[in-house]
Formats: structure tokens, C-alpha cells, sequence
């Protein structure tokens, strides 16, 4: 199963707009920001929202399979307390999502 413009727009029209947000966000950077700076476009916390993205997509598409996250992250290497450092588009979506949301936004 992999991404593509249908699924992610049924997907964005199946979750609250914050999480609609977090992809354009991440979209306008090039596909990958520190949360800091999520936090400084958004002008909220990134955190949750890529989980509900994942949800809409098992509803949309039925699959619930790991590496199926739109928004995936990187995490700091210290196994006690491993904050992210990263969010990120899953490898090969930067044009879908951005295709995803001119029809999302026209709609």
C-alpha cells in the first residue's frame, strides 16, 4: 500500500484542520522541520496530530500497516528520554501531499 493524491485528500477531509495544518507546514518547508519551528508556523504543538493522520488513513484505506505514516519522525538517540528532533513527509510524498492540498483547498 502506498500514498497517493486521492487517499491523502479523503485523508485530510477526515481529520481536524490541525493536522491538515502539520502537512502544509511541513510542505512549506521542503518536507521536514524541527518541532520548534512547527510550533513557530502552526503557532500550536505538532504533537498528536501526526497520529491522526495515521488513524484517517487506516479508516480511508482500511490498512493499518507500520511505515504508513504520512508525517513520520526522528527521534534523539538517548534510549531514557528520546524527544523528537524531527518531523518529516514519509519519503516520496513532498509532491503528493503539496498536489493533495491544492485539491483539498479547492474543494
Amino acid at each position: 500500500m502506498t500514498w497517493n493524491i486521492d487517499d491523502i485528500v479523503a485523508v485530510f477531509g477526515r481529520v481536524h484542520p490541525p493536522a491538515v495544518e502539520l502537512v502544509r507546514a511541513l510542505v512549506s518547508e521542503g518536507g521536514r522541520a524541527s518541532p520548534d519551528r512547527l510550533r513557530n508556523l502552526m503557532r500550536r504543538s505538532p504533537n498528536g496530530l501526526r497520529q491522526l493522520l495515521t488513524h484517517a488513513f487506516a479508516e480511508v484505506t482500511g490498512h493499518v500497516l507500520p511505515g504508513q505514516q504520512l508525517v513520520v519522525v526522528r527521534r534523539a538517540p538517548d534510549p531514557r528520554n528520546s524527544p523528537i528532533t524531527e518531523y518529516r513527509l514519509a519519503e516520496g510524498t513532498l509532491e503528493l501531499a503539496a498536489a493533495a492540498l491544492e485539491r483539498f483547498d479547492s474543494t
